[in-house]
């Protein structure tokens, strides 16, 4: 299984990336590109060729409210969206695939800052083959770092997780294999973060094995 995470290279220091191809190593073989790298729809063909998933990654070009919705951004987000290949959005790479799929972002009224937060998941009206939350039960902690959230009430995907200071701690697309979380698994505690990557892996696999039948 391969990934590619899709990142803004100029942070590429900070901790957060450092984490994150980290966490998932276990699950992966990992690569990261620069969401403006004229290679990307390449690479992203590349991938779909073996069946891997691509992470829109946390590190944002700047703290700004406006990031996640800069015109570079959301067209990294539609290559992205328009490969086909299984996603795993984090926390400003969410906000990216919100937007981009017909959500609003807004600023936050209580910002959930470097903390741990309960992150509680819905029900699903319909259970999915591979939930991204499968064996971490109704709620779990996470760590949190934002200053904004979606509102998806237009938009495609449907909310599966909310905490109390965020409505929209997580959400999936009904029929394409693509999930967000505003929260930072590769941040929180092991057995959480693991059990998420390991569902990502997983459902990218069942994907690519439906669609191959």
């Amino acid at each position: 299984m391969r990934a590619l995470i899709v990142d803004n290279k100029e942070f590429g220091d900070k901790q957060a990336d450092k984490l994150l191809p980290d966490a998932l190593s276990d699950v992966a073989e990992v690569e990261i590109i620069n969401y403006q790298d004229d290679g990307l729809e390449a690479k992203l063909r590349d991938l779909r060729s073996k069946c891997g998933f691509a992470v829109l990654s946390q590190v944002p070009i700047t703290y700004a409210f406006e990031t996640a919705r800069t015109p570079e951004r959301r067209a990294s987000v539609q290559r992205v969206i328009a490969s086909g290949v299984p996603i795993f959005a984090i926390c400003i790479g969410f906000q990216g695939l919100g937007d981009g799929m017909g959500g609003d972002l807004r600023k936050g009224e209580e910002p959930e800052v470097n903390r741990e937060i309960t992150v509680r998941v819905f029900k699903p009206v319909v259970i999915e083959p591979v939930s991204i939350f499968d064996g971490l039960g109704e709620s779990f902690p996470a760590q949190t770092n934002h200053r904004a959230s979606l509102d998806l009430a237009r938009s495609e995907l449907t909310i599966t997780a909310t905490s109390d200071d965020c409505e929209v701690q997580a959400a999936r697309h009904p029929t394409m294999p693509y999930d967000g979380v505003q929260f930072h698994p590769e941040e929180s505690e092991a057995e959480v973060r693991d059990t998420i990557f390991r569902n990502i892996a997983a459902k990218a696999k069942q994907y690519y094995l439906t669609t191959a039948a």
